[in-house]
């Protein structure tokens, strides 16, 4: 009797391990599966942004709506890249004053304000922005969470070089310059020009890691 219960309590016990593995097994595997997708949408569009930091920009989303959090996300990689270029914008204009008052010969001080008004935030903003409309999206990935919602990333690109991008900047740049500089300072386009484009292809081509 107590032979055959052992026996049975034997068989018990082995069951009850095999159970606690196999839940415990398919727990990991189902975490790892939902881990591994969203792992698996970032690796994607942030390998690509990656590549080519300098003209490409990543943004995502989530909402119950995939349209809706692809929209959003596509909003937020347009906002990324303008910040992006318009740090850039502001730094190599503030060098291009620099060099535009270097180059002066009188000395004279009265184009103080449009100095400020081109080496400001706004400024800088207005410039970066009209890049935008070159962007097109290379790469879109989508999941749905546990809470059926959806959850997008979206890359997109700069459809140009580097030097591309650099010389649509110094078009725009410029464009203002001619607005905002009185007529006696119009002698130092060309320098403004040249400073700037030069500025605005060194920190390009740095962030993307290249250099000519």
């Amino acid at each position: 009797m107590k032979s055959a219960i052992k026996s049975v309590m034997a068989v018990m016990a082995a069951a009850f391990i095999m159970l606690g593995t196999t839940a415990c097994g398919s727990k990991k595997m189902a975490s790892a599966e939902i881990k591994g997708e969203k792992l698996q949408a970032e690796t994607v569009c942030q390998q690509l942004k990656e590549e080519k930091p300098a003209v490409r920009a990543l943004g995502e989303g989530t909402n119950f709506s995939q349209s809706f959090a692809k929209t959003y996300a596509e909003g937020q990689a347009r906002a990324e890249f303008a910040r992006q270029l318009s740090s850039l914008v502001s730094t190599a204009s503030k060098q291009s004053n620099d060099a535009a008052n270097a180059y002066s010969s009188n000395g004279k001080k009265g184009n103080e304000v449009s100095d400020q008004a081109l080496s400001s935030d706004a400024f800088a903003q207005q410039i970066a922005e009209q890049t935008i409309p070159g962007l097109v999206v290379i790469k879109t990935e989508t999941y749905k969470r546990k809470d059926n919602q959806y959850h997008v990333f979206v890359c997109l690109e700069y459809m140009g070089t580097v030097n591309a991008l650099a010389e649509e900047l110094t078009n725009a740049y410029m464009a203002r310059v001619k607005q905002m500089i009185p007529d006696e300072d119009r002698e130092k386009m060309q320098v403004r020009h040249d400073s700037f484009f030069e500025q605005m292809t060194k920190y390009l081509q740095r962030i993307n890691g290249t250099a000519n």
